[in-house]
């Protein structure tokens, strides 16, 4: 007799258990549409500590116990962690994992000796199914996190990692479940490879390894449920915007006969649900929240992607600036995030949080000029020219938004040959007012995560490190503007001359 098992799915909630910018209730009210029974399970794949304006009011209160509290009310059966779920140290972690009632799984995550702290975990239903499910995280917390917050642990290669335990999952469970706190690394309608890094690998488990369902995230790619190579796979959306449902049918030798998908959304809410534990976190956080902080001499707006990249922006020139400031040096590179907001000339706490949600500190590179010219080179990528027109190249679209892979700089201009073969487009590059010297060595300030090389600039681990800050750089914007009563913002001068190469000036 064929028996079913019913998956509830979410990942990269980031904080966001009630309300996201779609939608006043999120979760709340996509929970409050579901039916639990012994047959149903209830998972979870990380990145809910940090990423959002609650996340980051606990975090200054030091206690996560409403995002706890929230996820115990929604039910959840099983989590696994995110990146991002590392932000802030391995004891708010443990503290967050400790308040759960969810069983934890993350298989790479070990301690010092190489012993998984959360091995996979073995929920046997009421209609006597036993469901493995084994939890990953990507390996790149590696390359992205401090070490102060990885101390103690080792976050090992992911898919190794499966390899090695999913054929004794198999062995003792009738169906079994990856939630996988990574993504695609393909094109899943075409198979194509589209990213070569590492940091995700969810097409190659499906293709490869014998696991049932495969639940991932990471991307912020919502997917709905597909069949690889006999894998069911799908990506949850994020922000709490929906929840994935899958219902499996297995029949009497535990073989998956078919799947049923849908997404349970939040129905019109332009109301709160009436909730009195979220209606007095609200309260607090809207308090926290919109207490101006600092005076601008204007308002800061935002443009399209393209604009800003051709001709800069008073946004990226005021963090550029606060850089620079904080770790005395003139030449300074930052990036926006996907979704760019602006600033009102009475800056509150919540603007500042959604025009820079990450926890990035900063870094002072020592470099050549060779180094910095193949870093501009690289970033130029951004930028094409087809029929007459400068557009952004679509991989920065698709298959994933990757905006925030594109870099504005402070005491750097050049000339963009933008018809020019790839890595041969960038001339008459000035470091504050002089010609680049490629055998100097400059100082130059970024972020952690550029510095790290992800994103396609693997050049810059050639810099050297000749200075660390390493406060999240959300408290060092707060301390500049603590510095100063009112902020005078620079109008923003473009950086970039555009021309083809018979030099036709473009922009």
């Amino acid at each position: 007799m064929m028996k079913t098992l019913t998956v509830y799915y979410s990942s990269d909630i980031h904080g966001y258990v009630y309300g996201n910018a779609d939608s006043t209730n999120g979760l709340l009210d996509c929970f409050a549409q579901i039916q639990k029974d012994g047959n149903t399970l209830i998972l979870d794949g990380g990145d809910n500590l940090q990423g959002s304006p609650l996340a980051s009011y606990l975090h200054d209160q030091a206690d996560n116990q409403f995002l706890a509290e929230m996820m115990n009310r929604f039910g959840y059966d099983v989590v696994t962690l995110g990146n991002h779920d590392f932000n802030y140290g391995v004891d708010y972690q443990k503290t967050y994992l400790d308040r759960l009632h969810a069983k934890k799984t993350c298989i790479n995550v070990c301690d010092d000796a190489g012993k998984p702290l959360y091995p996979f975990v073995v929920m046997t239903m009421e209609n006597g199914l036993k469901v493995g499910i084994i939890g990953l995280v990507t390996d790149f917390v590696n390359v992205w996190e401090k070490a102060e917050n990885l101390k103690g642990l080792q976050v090992n290669d992911a898919y190794d990692a499966l390899v090695k335990t999913i054929d004794s999952v198999n062995a003792c469970c009738d169906i079994s479940i990856v939630i996988y706190h990574g993504g695609y690394e393909a094109d899943l309608s075409t198979g194509n490879i589209v990213e070569k890094s590492g940091e995700n690998c969810g097409y190659r488990i499906a293709c490869n390894l014998p696991v049932d369902l495969l639940c991932t995230g990471h991307q912020h790619m919502p997917h709905d449920l597909i069949k690889i190579n006999g894998t069911y796979t799908f990506q949850a959306a994020n922000y709490g915007k929906k929840l994935g449902k899958v219902v499996l049918y297995i029949d009497d030798v535990h073989q998956i006969d078919h799947a049923d998908f849908q997404w349970i959304e939040p129905r019109n809410d332009h109301q709160m649900i009436k909730d009195p534990m979220v209606e007095t976190m609200d309260e607090k956080l809207n308090g926290w929240l919109n207490r101006p902080i600092a005076h601008l001499s204007m308002a800061l707006t935002p443009r399209s992607y393209l604009d800003m990249a051709v001709h800069n922006n008073e946004i990226p020139v005021l963090i550029n600036r606060i850089m620079s400031d904080c770790l005395d040096c003139p030449l300074s590179i930052t990036s926006m995030a996907n979704n760019i907001y602006g600033l009102k000339p009475e800056v509150t706490l919540h603007d500042l949080l959604m025009v820079y949600p990450y926890t990035n500190t900063l870094v002072k590179l020592e470099l050549d000029g060779s180094t910095l010219l193949e870093l501009i080179e690289t970033n130029m990528d951004y930028l094409q020219y087809d029929n007459g027109a400068i557009s952004i190249n679509p991989r920065f679209e698709f298959p994933k938004k990757t905006h925030y892979n594109y870099d504005y700089y402070q005491g750097i201009s050049f000339t963009l040959h933008i018809d020019a073969p790839k890595g041969n487009r960038v001339f008459d590059v000035k470091v504050l007012g002089e010609p680049l010297d490629l055998s100097k060595h400059y100082a130059i300030v970024t972020n952690s995560y550029r510095a790290s090389g992800t994103g396609g600039f693997e050049c810059i681990k050639k810099a050297k490190i000749i200075q660390r800050d390493d406060r999240e750089f959300l408290d060092i914007i707060l301390a500049y503007f603590a510095k100063h009563d009112r902020i005078d913002c620079q109008i923003a001068q473009p950086y970039i001359h555009i021309q083809t190469s018979d030099g036709s000036t473009i922009a």
